[in-house]
């Protein structure tokens, strides 16, 4: 059987077949196609799908509406399906909240993919409460992350929705936000790498995540991202090439912070901070400016900020006259 095929049926099997609803050959094989079938006999998957029941009946986790073969549907034992997909998992997350929740979203994470069952993993990652699409994670990482161009359902934001094709490369959580970076297109036809945040993808249904067959995959070069995030902080890359920053320290606490949680791996330290004397820490980085290096340095507060007349600087000054404007009219 070929792996992606059984991957694909199986993770549909645990999604339809975790409830209290029997479920026949061809509801999975229309969810697996996205689309209504008049018959399924002569398609390839269906043995596949025969195969892979006789291997859930061997180990005793699927029960027959009819108590004896699949044809009247079948539905997995209570407590006997994949992470998530349990019926006792899923009623548990919907009584969480707060952090055991997320504890239960992202500190599962590894587990979840690897189909391992742990009601409470002993690894926690900061996650938005209720995180969108999560599932879509596990989903790409299965099927298509580095293996097939897709096509989806995009929210730019504004009501703008758009069709995005996408050669998937690499998934990465920044900032409690999953992100899918690959090649998509200039309107020119030229390749270009960009990043699309998980929880925007319109996806209810694996179905909703169309395989293209019609366009070659291109695969990432070696070291391509490791080189694409050498250069910034978070996941946005603007035009432009690596500039040294400085930023100063007024705060001795906050200059220690910086020392053990750098901002940047290219940060260097050239100075304490001596409160006492008054002088200023420093320290520099060399990156290209975007939004996450500029909202990373704000919220030091009074406690950092950087000198010098570049665009970054001066579009800092502007953000924090702005705030302060703000603050004084609130009087």
């Amino acid at each position: 059987m070929d792996n992606s095929i059984r991957k694909k049926l199986k993770s549909i099997i645990d999604e339809l077949c975790s409830s209290d609803n029997f479920v026949t050959y061809e509801e999975i094989l229309c969810e697996y196609y996205g689309e209504e079938l008049p018959s399924i006999g002569s398609l390839p998957e269906f043995q596949s799908l025969k195969n892979l029941k006789r291997e859930l009946c061997k180990n005793q986790v699927i029960e027959f509406k009819n108590g004896k073969n699949a044809k009247e549907g079948f539905r997995y034992i209570s407590g006997n399906a994949d992470f998530f997909n349990k019926q006792e998992e899923r009623k548990l997350l919907e009584q969480k909240v707060g952090d055991d929740r997320r504890l239960l979203l992202i500190g599962g994470l590894e587990v979840l993919l690897n189909h391992k069952v742990v009601s409470e993993p002993p690894i926690q990652l900061e996650c938005i409460n209720g995180l969108k699409n999560i599932k879509l994670v596990k989903d790409l990482a299965n099927f298509y992350l580095g293996k097939q161009v897709i096509s989806f359902r995009y929210d730019e934001g504004y009501k703008n929705e758009v069709e995005v094709t996408i050669h998937p490369h690499l998934l990465k959580e920044y900032n409690s936000r999953w992100y899918l970076f690959g090649y998509g297109y200039y309107q020119d036809g030229r390749l270009r790498i960009e990043n699309r945040p998980i929880d925007r993808i319109k996806y209810r249904k694996l179905a909703d995540i169309k395989p293209r067959k019609d366009i070659e995959f291109i695969p990432a070069p070696k070291n391509l991202y490791k080189n694409y995030f050498k250069d910034i902080v978070g996941v946005r890359k603007n035009d432009g090439n690596p500039e040294t920053i400085t930023i100063k320290t007024t705060d001795h606490k906050i200059h220690n912070l910086i020392k053990t949680k750098p901002i940047h791996p290219s940060q260097k330290e050239i100075k304490e901070c001596n409160e006492e004397k008054g002088e200023d820490g420093e320290f520099t980085i060399e990156v290209i400016p975007n939004m996450e290096l500029q909202k990373l340095i704000l919220g030091y507060g009074s406690g950092v900020y950087v000198p010098g007349n570049g665009k970054f600087q001066q579009e800092i000054r502007d953000t924090v006259s702005k705030m302060a404007q703000m603050y004084q009219s609130m009087k």
